[in-house]
């Protein structure tokens, strides 16, 4: 038990699939059963969130965040199903990774936008923006990550590290 009304199961060199097979059966199990209270049958249902290492992160607290958002995604479609974070190619979880891996390898580089006084024309301030820089070098704009940075609770290190290297 993890807490509340979360469960937690670890499957040891198990990969995405094989966990998303074990969490279908696990649903399925928990579907056929129900309870006869005062006569009445009361079904039980299940959302599972799974996440997968290394792909979704490197230690505890990123998987475990992972798996957590990946529940609520369940939950929020409908419940009683299981929801990964590989179901997809480029959605939140994969652009996450990606970012969670610039973040880990100080990737995040912030480029420099001038600010100008529409009167006058001049230059009045500088704003930093965000950008992953590439293993080649190119840089990826934020508006690519930066909604999956705030849905994944990732934005503050993002601002974390622009600001150590302004």
């Amino acid at each position: 038990r993890w807490g509340g009304e979360e469960f937690l199961c670890i499957l040891p060199d198990a990969s995405i699939t094989t966990a998303c097979e074990i969490a279908k059966r696990i649903c399925q199990g928990i579907a056929d059963q129900s309870f006869i209270l005062e006569n009445y049958e009361i079904p039980v249902t299940v959302s599972i969130g799974v996440s997968n290492f290394p792909t979704d992160g490197n230690n505890p607290e990123e998987l475990f965040r992972i798996a957590d958002t990946t529940l609520y995604e369940a939950k929020q479609n409908g419940r009683n199903r299981i929801h990964s974070s590989q179901q997809l190619t480029g959605n939140i979880f994969s652009i996450g990774t990606q970012l969670e891996n610039a973040l880990n390898e100080n990737r995040i580089t912030p480029v420099y936008q001038s600010i100008f006084e529409l009167e006058s024309g001049n230059q009045v301030a500088e704003e930093a923006l965000a950008r992953i820089q590439e293993k080649d070098g190119t840089l990826v704009e934020a508006n690519k990550f930066i909604d999956a940075a705030v849905e994944l609770q990732m934005a503050h290190r993002i601002d974390t590290m622009i600001i150590k290297k302004m």
